[in-house]
């Protein structure tokens, strides 16, 4: 028996991404505010209803390379493991 920690979020920014440094100050990485949400419709009421999640996703190495540039109010789609 295996179990496997995998993710993947479709969604748009909430702020331009952000370029931050370890402790060490050699290694930086990018943090994004991602929002994604669900809609339903309410069985009582018959109204459609919504939800916004927030995400924060920290890219690494070459993906957090090229998600310094992404701004808010884009769309983007992340990929990874839940920690």
């Amino acid at each position: 028996m295996f179990s496997i920690n995998r993710v993947t979020l479709i969604g748009f920014l909430g702020k331009d991404a952000e370029v931050r440094r370890a402790r060490n100050n050699e290694t930086s990485y990018t943090v994004l505010s991602l929002a994604t949400n669900r809609s339903w419709k309410d069985r009582e009421s018959g109204e459609y209803k919504s939800e916004v999640s927030w995400h924060r996703c920290v890219a690494f190495g070459r993906a957090g390379e090229c998600a310094a540039s992404l701004t808010k109010g884009v769309r983007v789609q992340v990929e990874g493991e839940i920690r």
